[in-house]
């Protein structure tokens, strides 16, 4: 099965609208310019392949259940490397993050939404773990290398916390 390349970009183009949020068909149709049998098609197959993931409200009980278990995923991966994925209860699925990214969140939720506090939390830990940034291959070894690749990954993860809410992992 193809993909029309000509549907997918007008489909991309809406969802990349307002900063990730979560968007309804009618607003994919609407932004598209597209009738629904146009795209109907293009969106199943997006589903499926799960490049884009359809949303759901999420209720107070659902949100309390997923934020128990990533608190736990997150507090349990500062000692050991535990599983790729946190619960995103908006698409009801898991989402896979590395284990840096596992610590970016936890400094984020737990301790400084400030980048420098995250970028020196998040080193502290991986050299409590004995641990270092791998970047084309090889382990830093140097505790500066891995402070500025720790910078990079801490920006894109405060750039992309704009998804994390929509998918429901931060409030």
């Amino acid at each position: 099965l193809n993909l029309n390349k000509e549907v997918c970009d007008k489909i991309f183009n809406a969802l990349e609208k307002d900063a990730n949020g979560a968007k309804t068909l009618q607003e994919i149709i609407e932004s598209a310019q597209m009738r629904f049998e146009e795209i109907q098609f293009t969106i199943i197959l997006l589903i499926h392949q799960k490049i884009i993931s359809p949303v759901q409200e999420v209720t107070k009980e659902v949100a309390q259940r997923a934020k128990a278990y990533n608190a736990n995923i997150l507090e349990k991966n500062l000692q050991a490397d535990t599983s790729h994925w946190i619960a995103a209860p908006s698409i009801a699925a898991g989402f896979a993050i590395n284990n840096v990214e596992k610590i970016l969140l936890y400094a984020y939720l737990h301790k400084s939404k400030k980048e420098a506090d995250i970028v020196n939390f998040t080193l502290e830990i991986l050299k409590s773990k004995g641990q270092g940034i791998v970047k084309e291959g090889k382990v830093l070894t140097d505790e500066a290398e891995n402070k500025n690749a720790i910078k990079e990954m801490a920006k894109k993860f405060l750039e992309s916390l704009p998804l994390y809410k929509t998918l429901g992992i931060v409030e």
